[in-house]
């Protein structure tokens, strides 16, 4: 298909990207602007909470108490962002993986035999499923999963 149908090939593979990078970016996008707000929130509930203390609105046992509380969530939302940041970017190389995987195929693409280094390069799992008897005549569901891109419905 990538020689003889070049053209289809390479949009089936670009449309499959951008559905699932437009997906997963808004949806890591979202999540990533959730939890900026939900730190921005606890350092205003810091500042408020210093200010309290200073003007003795509060006890300094309470203090020590709540500045472990938010002190704990901000850690934590911090490290959710970090994350969040990292599979953001993982998400833009995706673009890249689809130049990868079309010099890998493209390359091979003229075999005449098949052999374990090429598999390799090219494929990253195979599964075989169970045959199946459907109307009398039995099938075998193949799934291919290549390198970079996944697998190709």
């Amino acid at each position: 298909m990538a020689l003889s149908a070049k053209e289809d090939f390479v949009e089936k593979i670009i449309e499959k990207i951008e559905v699932e990078k437009i997906d997963e970016g808004k949806e890591l996008s979202n999540k990533l602007e959730l939890k900026k707000n939900q730190l921005a929130e606890l350092d205003r509930s810091y500042e408020q909470l210093y200010e309290d203390r200073l003007e003795g609105n509060i006890t300094e046992r309470n203090f020590n108490l709540m500045n472990v509380s938010i002190s704990k969530k901000q850690d934590k939302l911090i490290e959710e962002i970090k994350v969040l940041e990292g599979d953001i970017e993982e998400s833009f190389e995706t673009e890249d993986n689809y130049k990868k995987f079309m010099n890998n195929i493209s390359k091979y693409a003229k075999i005449k035999s098949l052999n374990r280094y090429i598999l390799n390069q090219v494929i990253d799992k195979i599964y075989v499923y169970d045959k199946e008897e459907i109307d009398g005549q039995i099938s075998q569901k193949v799934e291919i999963h290549y390198k970079f891109i996944g697998k190709l419905n």
